[in-house]
């Protein structure tokens, strides 16, 4: 079972992807004060990687509602209906993916990267209305 707790490379990729994503729109209210260039291109890049982060992250969770759908895995952990081995490992798989620390780690770091962004926005906004 430890085998299929073990995040796949392809998942760290991702996770990769979706953070320089959050980084890259954060990055647009910054260049928005100094550089309008720069900012489109941070745009660009931000929502292009979106774009293949949340690809990645439906067709994750499509394979994970599809296999559920599959197994009939709600009514055989509902009901009396045995589990067979498959049903079994299925159910692992999708347990460790939910608890995943990667996408505790994305959510974290897209907040910290907001906040951060937020305040250095506000003062860079109040240092222009006080020139």
């Amino acid at each position: 079972m430890y085998r299929e707790c073990r995040d796949s490379a392809w998942s760290w990729i991702f996770l990769f992807i979706g953070i320089l994503a959050a980084l890259a729109m954060r990055l647009v209210a910054l260049f928005m004060h100094t550089n309008q260039f720069y900012a489109k291109v941070s745009w660009y890049v931000g929502v292009s990687f979106f774009f293949v982060f949340f690809i990645y992250r439906y067709n994750v969770s499509n394979s994970r509602a599809r296999a559920v759908r599959e197994k009939d895995l709600v009514s055989k952990v509902v009901g009396d209906d045995k589990m067979g081995e498959e049903d079994r490992r299925v159910v692992s798989r999708i347990l460790c993916g939910l608890t995943s620390k990667k996408e505790r780690v994305n959510f974290i770091t897209i907040f910290a990267l907001s906040g951060i962004t937020l305040a250095i926005a506000i003062i860079a906004d109040i240092i222009k209305v006080m020139r």
